[in-house]
């Protein structure tokens, strides 16, 4: 009955350690999906508050920029040149919106020559089938003048 028992007792603690090393697992996988759930989380943060940061970044650059032409020149010219700088940078979007344009107009030409290529090709179809018609019929009455002609 002892060695009963020391079998029973053996098979229970056989038991429990398969329990730990399941637990330990389940443990692991729990904390690798948390940690990959944290990392995502992580680096969406990131990208979502990266443009408005640089955004920030960048005008407080500008400012400061502007602070430091105002010591070593006068306003109006640190005006002038921030004027021109600004200039530079409108002029981008409208070179683009004129390319743009025409890019358009060349698009409704196209469009208009397409248009007219399909025209002349269905008067051209139109042309080859009245031919092809006339074609037959010549035939035809070439073949009736051979018959009924004496031989």
């Amino acid at each position: 009955m002892e060695a009963r028992g020391m079998f029973h007792c053996g098979a229970d603690i056989n038991k429990t350690l398969k329990h730990l090393v399941v637990m330990t697992h389940d443990r692991r996988e729990s904390l690798r999906k948390w940690g990959t759930l944290l990392a995502s989380t992580l680096a969406l943060l990131v990208t979502s508050l990266r443009d408005p940061i640089a955004l920030a970044f960048k005008a407080k650059q500008d400012e400061l920029l502007r602070r430091e032409l105002s010591l070593y020149e006068t306003v109006s010219a640190a005006e002038a040149r921030w004027d021109k700088h600004l200039d530079a940078q409108s002029e981008i979007p409208r070179r683009l919106d004129r390319e743009l344009a025409a890019l358009r107009d060349g698009a409704v030409a196209s469009e208009a020559a397409y248009k007219l290529l399909l025209e002349i090709n269905n008067c051209l179809m139109a042309v080859e089938t009245k031919l092809d018609l006339l074609m037959k019929e010549r035939q035809r009455d070439r073949l009736q003048s051979s018959a009924s002609a004496p031989q």
